[in-house]
């Protein structure tokens, strides 16, 4: 790739209202080869963090294992078929934390699903932090994502969606 090529390209900004425990993304163009969400933030309470796409909570279709480990232990699911995936915990406020997701093929579904990496880190303590592998399992492109909480989105929350062209 030449030099002065962008990777990554902004596509949109997505924040907390601090009243709602959803933050979408719709219309998502399908330019790019992969997409990859980089959000910052806290929720109300402290609660489970989760994502899912094109509106879609058809049971099964979330295939996923993850890796949690937190001041207590650690914690394994090694597989769940589910109606999202799980994006971890972030703390409330004044902690923050920080979740990636990486969703590979997303808009070129002819013969293979979008896969889906998630990584965090929640809490100033660092108490909490999730690896997540998983598969949307339709050949449906994903053009809309859906973050919620448990709770709430704080204002300081904030996600921020990148395309790439060519991973």
């Amino acid at each position: 790739m030449p030099a002065n090529e962008e990777t990554y390209t902004w596509i949109a900004n997505g924040t907390g209202t601090g009243s709602s425990a959803t933050i979408s993304f719709t219309s998502i163009p399908q330019t790019y080869t992969d997409l990859v969400i980089v959000g910052s933030g806290s929720n109300s309470t402290v609660q489970n963090n989760w994502v899912y796409f094109n509106n879609d909570n058809t049971s099964g279709r979330y295939k996923w294992q993850r890796l949690t480990s937190n001041n207590v232990g650690n914690i394994g699911a090694a597989y769940v078929s589910g109606t999202q995936f799980y994006m971890g915990t972030l703390q409330s406020s004044p902690d923050r934390g920080q979740i990636i997701i990486d969703i590979m093929g997303y808009s070129d579904v002819t013969y293979l699903y979008p896969t889906v990496a998630i990584r965090g880190g929640a809490g100033a303590n660092g108490n909490n932090h999730t690896v997540l592998a998983g598969t949307y399992a339709t050949l449906t492109a994903v053009t809309s994502i859906q973050l919620f909480t448990d709770s709430l989105w704080n204002t300081d929350t904030t996600f921020s969606l990148f395309g790439i062209l060519r991973a």
